[in-house]
């Protein structure tokens, strides 16, 4: 009887330390003190704006889907959308999407040009929330207010892609943000941030691990300047920054610390990042299901030397909660967020 007394005690114990180590790791805690809304203006339109690209003429392409809605009626689509700004006018306007595409749940996308031309990557989820569902990658061509597609890329099984960054349209890279897919595997690995997922890559019809090892990865941007590919680990709470070598391999210069759980990258034209920061996990989680969960975020600035500055932004997540991304925009800070209604536009100084 004793020896059951001790094991359920150690049981007990052992439980109490793992919610407890869980709870730190995702930073259940943490909270925003101030908050920079009064520089800020919601833009009403898209729902789940989760990744925003800049492209020509000040354009910026925007990546959205209602993840809420996925709860009662998971064949609500997403869309992409255009956003302009000019001093205080704001034009925002769907995408056409060509009339075959069924069943589009955009999540990570990348914006290049190409031969005179303008193209986006998207990652289309078949089912939304589910990592073993089927994914696809298209490319699309910007004409105007429409994407014509060029190509749909089947992504092969075993990846859960999250964000892309393109090199050309017969290259790019994308993390996949966790190698178990379904079942207690995936949760066991998200929950105690596991270094299982890893970085892909796209050449002429190959697919390949360019990188392994790496603990939930999630925002990746390519920095055509200094030839550097940067990555963030959202449970590890860093980024990473490797050089690309001209046969596309992947060379890590850097890992460093940065915030609690970093998500999607924009790459300025000096080379310089904009990082958004989910400051608690726990709290984003929570958001994910319930609006009035406030999930606060931090905008970092980051050298191309891998340098720190103090945060562009912050916002407590009452107004505006689990911002995920952050691009420049009009001299301008345009945020999109994974839930929330709208996007936000702050005047920030850069």
């Amino acid at each position: 009887m004793r020896y059951m007394i001790y094991g359920l005690l150690l049981t007990v114990v052992s439980a109490a330390l793992l919610v407890a180590y869980i709870w730190q790791s995702l930073g259940g805690g943490n909270e925003v003190s101030t908050s920079d809304y009064q520089s800020c203006e919601l833009i009403k339109g898209p729902v789940g704006a989760e990744d925003i690209e800049v492209g020509l003429g000040g354009y910026a392409y925007i990546s959205a889907d209602d993840r809420r809605a996925h709860l009662g009626n998971p064949a609500a689509a997403g869309n992409v959308y255009r956003f302009q700004s000019a001093g205080e006018k704001h034009e925002l306007q769907l995408m056409e999407l060509p009339e075959a595409l069924n069943s589009f749940h955009p999540h990570g996308i990348s914006y290049f040009k190409e031969a005179d031309k303008e193209y986006l990557f998207v990652i289309n989820h078949r089912v939304p929330a589910a990592a073993d569902g089927g994914h696809d990658i298209f490319l699309f061509r910007i004409d105007g207010l429409r994407l014509i597609t060029v190509k749909q890329l089947v992504v092969p099984d075993g990846y859960s892609p999250n964000d892309i960054a393109a090199i050309s349209s017969e290259e790019f890279y994308f993390s996949s943000d966790r190698k178990a897919l379904s079942g207690i595997a995936m949760y066991v690995e998200v929950l105690l941030g596991l270094a299982r997922s890893s970085i892909g890559h796209y050449y002429q019809g190959q697919w390949k691990v360019a990188v392994d090892g790496l603990a939930f990865a999630n925002g990746i941007a390519y920095s055509p300047r200094y030839q550097q590919l940067w990555v963030s680990e959202s449970r590890a709470g860093q980024l990473g920054k490797y050089y690309r070598s001209e046969k596309g391999g992947l060379e890590l210069l850097q890992k460093f610390s940065l915030g609690n759980s970093p998500d999607n990258i924009s790459v300025l034209e000096n080379g310089d990042l904009l990082v958004a920061d989910h400051v608690n996990g726990v709290a984003q989680a929570r958001n994910a299901s319930d609006s009035t969960i406030a999930s606060p975020s931090r905008i970092w600035k980051v050298k191309a030397n891998g340098k720190l500055d103090t945060p562009l932004l912050q916002l407590d997540g009452r107004a505006y909660s689990a911002a995920s991304v952050a691009v420049s925009i009009n001299n301008q800070l345009l945020l999109g967020s994974i839930y929330n209604d709208g996007l936000l536009l702050c005047s920030v100084e850069q």
